[in-house]
């Protein structure tokens, strides 16, 4: 056996510089891959880096923008309640619609009888007193009118 080995296997000189190739090759290759995770690690930080700036810059223009959007809001919001106290003043000073037809038809009837006791009573002072108060009709109809149109 030893005889077949002499030709087919190699001395330890052999064997040994083997071993020593294959070590240098192996350490050749682990400072290959860790220079390239160095390098990795490197740009990952400064991905990172250059994301948290980005991201900082990013909060404080939308920290501005909601602070610009609240601020327009605020003064929505203020001229609108100026003009709610504006309308409900101007509502109050009004006269409502179902109350100045009212106050129309209630005039009408009353100058429609006072002409109704004008064209029956007989004499001058039943027509002028009718005269007077078909004019004091007049005049509070205007008054009304002028009221309820004012504002």
């Amino acid at each position: 056996m030893n005889e077949d080995c002499n030709e087919l296997c190699p001395t330890l000189h052999e064997l040994s510089a083997d071993l020593r190739a294959f070590k240098e090759w192996t350490k050749t290759l682990f400072e290959e891959r860790k220079h390239l995770a160095n390098e990795r690690y490197k740009a990952i930080d400064s991905t990172i880096a250059g994301l948290k700036e980005s991201s900082a810059i990013a909060f404080n223009v939308s920290d501005k923008a909601v602070n610009k959007s609240e601020n327009a809001q605020r003064e929505y919001n203020s001229m609108h309640n100026d003009l709610s106290r504006k309308m409900e003043a101007q509502y109050k000073d009004m006269l409502p619609r179902t109350e100045a037809d009212r106050m129309f038809a209630a005039l009408s009837d009353k100058i429609d009888a006072m002409a109704k006791a004008g064209n029956i009573g007989e004499g001058r002072g039943q027509g002028l007193s009718l005269a007077w108060s078909l004019l004091l009709g007049a005049v509070a109809l205007a008054g009304a009118l002028i009221a309820i149109f004012r504002h």
